[in-house]
C-alpha cells in the first residue's frame, strides 16, 4: 500500500515519504485558516518517541505540510525544538485520499548529526554593499563575526535569526574600504546539535568591489488617503527621507519590506491639491539625493478595509487568531466576536454552545507586529476558548482604516479557524513546597514538584543528581507537575545533608529549566539483616544488623513479629525476651540489636530445617531507650533466614 522513508533535514524537519497519495486530514490538523503555515502534525497518526534521553519533541506544536501530490508530509519542529539522536516512529490511521488504509508501521530513526557545518558560498547584493554568506545548514548561532582589513578589525553587525542557513553583513559603511581583499572571520558558529563549524574560524576573503556613485532618486510619489503619501525610490536608502505634505513635515514615516516604498501621514488631513517636497535622503553607499517636489491631490479615503487572511498563531505561548486586512487598520474596543451562546465542535465532533464571550477590549485585541505603529493585523486572544473547530461572522465595525473620517469594517465575512492549545512561555521550576519544592517521602523517595505540567522526558534518571546516590525509577505523582524518584535499595548508607541537583526538567511547551542545587536532610535506606541461632531445645537468639524496635515503637516485639518454621511447619512464638533464659520480656520504647525468641514447641529433631522470618520491624539510630527521633524507619528485611544450629 505505501513505502515510507525518514528523513532528518538539519535536525528540524523530517520527511515522510509514502507511495500513495494521502489523505491530508489523517495526518495533519487543518486550523481551518486560509494560510496553511499553521497546520500541524495529528498526534493520533503519527508519534516520536525519543530513545536516548533526549528532551521530547513537542508533538502538537510540530508543523505539518503535504506536498502537492500529497504522497510527501513534511514535518518541521516548532519554537526551540530540533530532532536529535533516535525516535521510534509509530504511524498508524492514515488513509489514502480513495479511503484505504495505510498499513500501521513502526520504524526507529537515528537523527544523530554529528557533521559540522561549514560556509557553503557567499554573494553580494544591493550594488555589492550588502555580503550574502550562506552555510551548508540551519545555524542555532554564527558565533562572534569579524571584518579585518589586515590586522585591523572594521566592526561590522551581522543579520540572522537562528535556525536559517544564511547571514548577511551590510558593507556600506564608509569605513569598509572598496576594491580592497578583507578578510571575515566566523569564531564558533554552531548548529543544532553543538557541531562547531569547520574549519573554526572559517575565513572568507571578500571584497567591497563596486563604488556606488549614482545618487538615489525618487520614482513616484502616490496619495492615499487625504493625509497620507507613498514615496517610491530606486533604491535603498540608510534612513528615512524627509517629507512634507502641504508644507507640513509628516508625523510618521515607514519603510516596507522591500526597501524601497515609504509611506508617510500627517496627523490631521489636508485634502486637495498639495505640495508633496522629498528631501535628506541617502543611499547605503551615502550618496545623497536631489530634492524632489510633485503636486499629488489628496482625497478622503472612502472605501472600508476587507478582509485578506485569517490565522491561528502562538504569540508567547498563547493562540491568537490574526486577521489581515487589505490596508492599514485600528483596533476597536466592546465589539463582541464570540457569544457564549454561539456554538463550536469539539474534538469528538460533538456540537457545543461555546460558554463565554469574547469581546474585544485593549489587552486582548492589539495591532499584530506594528511598525511605527501601524499595521494591517490585527490578533484577538482566543486563549478563552475551548478546543474545537469555530466558525464565526466577523462583526462589523471590529476594525477601521486610517482615513481621516475612518470607515469601519462592513465586509460581515465569515471565518473558519481550529482552536487548539496555548503553550507556556516561562521556563519551570521547583516551588515552594516544603520550602525547596523537594519533600522527603519515605527514606526510600523524594517528591519533586514543579511550577509547571512537564514532559514526559522529565522522568529521565539522569535529570536527578541526590548526592550521586543510584536511583531506581522516577514516576508522574498523581500529576505531572509532580515526580516521585526512588533511591535503588540500600543506595543510600548514611543519614543527613544530601546535595540535590535537578536539570534538563522540560514543560510541556520544550522549555527547559535553569538548573538548581538544593539540600535534603535524609536518612540512610539500608533495611537491616539477621541471623539467627539456635541456643537451646526452644529458644532462638536473633541478631540484628544494627538496632531495631517495633515499627510503632512504643509496642514490644511480641511472636506476631516473627514466624519461625521446622521443617516448613509454624511453631508459634510465645515470647520475645531481652536474654537467652527467657526470664525478661523485652518492652517498647527501647531498641535491641538482639533478642531471644521463646518456642511454644520445642525441637525434637535437629536434622529438620528450621527457618525465621521477621515483619513491622524497623532499624533505630541506638540500642536502649528510643523516642519517635530515634526512628530510622527502614523495614527489617523479608528474607527468610535458616536458624544455626
Amino acid at each position: 500500500m505505501s513505502s515510507f522513508l525518514s528523513q532528518c533535514k538539519f535536525m528540524l524537519s523530517i520527511l515522510l515519504i509514502y507511495s500513495k497519495p494521502i489523505d491530508a486530514s489523517t495526518v495533519l490538523v487543518d486550523k481551518g485558516t486560509t494560510d496553511t503555515s499553521d497546520d500541524t502534525l495529528k498526534t493520533t497518526s503519527i508519534v516520536f518517541t525519543a530513545l536516548d534521553g533526549q528532551p521530547a519533541i513537542s508533538q502538537t506544536d510540530i508543523k505539518a505540510s503535504l506536498s502537492d501530490d500529497k504522497k510527501t508530509l513534511t514535518l518541521v519542529a516548532a519554537n526551540s525544538d530540533f530532532f536529535t539522536k533516535r525516535y521510534v516512529v509509530d504511524i498508524k490511521n492514515v488513509k489514502t485520499t480513495d479511503g484505504k488504509d495505510v498499513p500501521a508501521y513502526t520504524t526507529t530513526i537515528d537523527t544523530t548529526d554529528s557533521v559540522r557545518p561549514a560556509v557553503l558560498s557567499y554573494s553580494y547584493a544591493d550594488n555589492g554593499l550588502t555580503l550574502k554568506v550562506k552555510f551548508s545548514e540551519p545555524l542555532n548561532s554564527v558565533g562572534t563575526v569579524k571584518l579585518y582589513d589586515g590586522t585591523t578589525e572594521i566592526s561590522v553587525s551581522p543579520s540572522f535569526a537562528a535556525g536559517s542557513d544564511e547571514m548577511t553583513i551590510n558593507l556600506a559603511s564608509s569605513s569598509v574600504p572598496v576594491n580592497k581583499a578583507l578578510t571575515l572571520k566566523i569564531f564558533g558558529a554552531v548548529d543544532y546539535n553543538g557541531n562547531v563549524i569547520n574549519p573554526n574560524p572559517a575565513e572568507l576573503t571578500v571584497m567591497k568591489t563596486t563604488v556606488d556613485t549614482t545618487k538615489p532618486t525618487v520614482q513616484s510619489v502616490e496619495a492615499v488617503n487625504d493625509k497620507t503619501v507613498k514615496v517610491t525610490f530606486s533604491e535603498k536608502l540608510l534612513g528615512n527621507p524627509t517629507i512634507k505634505i502641504g508644507g507640513t513635515t509628516a508625523a510618521s514615516v515607514s519603510v516596507d519590506s522591500t526597501g524601497l516604498v515609504y509611506t508617510a501621514t500627517l496627523n490631521s488631513a489636508q485634502p486637495g491639491i498639495q505640495a508633496v517636497e522629498v528631501s535628506s535622503y541617502t543611499d547605503l553607499a551615502g550618496n545623497a539625493g536631489d530634492a524632489y517636489t510633485k503636486v499629488v491631490n489628496l482625497q478622503a479615503d472612502r472605501t472600508a478595509p476587507k478582509l485578506v487572511s485569517s490565522q491561528v498563531v502562538k504569540i508567547n505561548g498563547v493562540e491568537n487568531l490574526v486577521l489581515t486586512f487589505d490596508e492599514e487598520v485600528t483596533t476597536q474596543n466592546a465589539i463582541t466576536v464570540i457569544r457564549n451562546t454561539d456554538n463550536y465542535v469539539d474534538e469528538n465532533n460533538v456540537r457545543k454552545a461555546v460558554g463565554v464571550n469574547v469581546t474585544t477590549d485593549s489587552v486582548n485585541f492589539k495591532l499584530y507586529n506594528p511598525v511605527n505603529g501601524k499595521s494591517k493585523s490585527v490578533t484577538l486572544d482566543i486563549s478563552s476558548l475551548p478546543k474545537g473547530t469555530y466558525t464565526v461572522t466577523l462583526p462589523n465595525g471590529l476594525v477601521q482604516d486610517l482615513a481621516s473620517s475612518p470607515n469601519a469594517y462592513a465586509e460581515g465575512k465569515q471565518i473558519t479557524f481550529v482552536r487548539g492549545t496555548d503553550s507556556l512561555t516561562t521556563k519551570p521550576a521547583l516551588t515552594s513546597v516544603d520550602t525547596n519544592g523537594v519533600e522527603v517521602v519515605d527514606n526510600n523517595t523524594l517528591c519533586f514538584t514543579f511550577t509547571q505540567n512537564l514532559d514526559a522526558s522529565a522522568l529521565n534518571l539522569s535529570n536527578f543528581n541526590i548526592n550521586g546516590l543510584a536511583l531506581s525509577k522516577a514516576v508522574f505523582d498523581g500529576a505531572t507537575n509532580r515526580i516521585l524518584v526512588t533511591l535503588a535499595p540500600g543506595a543510600n548508607t548514611w543519614t543527613g545533608a544530601h546535595v540535590i541537583t535537578v536539570s534538563n526538567i522540560k514543560n510541556v511547551s520544550g522549555l527547559v529549566m535553569d538548573t538548581v542545587t538544593t539540600t535534603e536532610t535524609m536518612k540512610e535506606n539500608v533495611a537491616p539483616t539477621f541471623t539467627a541461632t539456635l541456643t537451646s531445645a526452644d529458644v532462638i537468639r536473633v541478631d540484628f544488623s544494627e538496632p531495631v524496635a517495633n515499627s510503632t515503637i512504643s509496642t514490644v516485639l511480641s511472636g506476631s513479629n516473627f514466624t519461625v518454621k521446622v521443617d516448613g511447619v509454624s511453631n508459634t512464638v510465645a515470647g520475645v525476651y531481652e536474654d537467652s533464659a527467657a526470664g525478661t520480656v523485652v518492652v517498647g520504647n527501647k531498641g535491641y540489636k538482639t533478642v531471644y525468641l521463646k518456642l511454644s514447641s520445642r525441637v525434637t529433631d535437629l536434622t529438620k530445617p528450621i527457618t525465621v522470618s521477621a515483619t513491622g520491624i524497623v532499624d533505630v539510630d541506638q540500642i536502649g531507650a528510643i523516642t519517635s527521633s530515634n526512628v530510622v524507619g527502614n523495614t527489617v528485611s523479608s528474607d527468610v533466614v535458616n536458624v544455626a544450629k
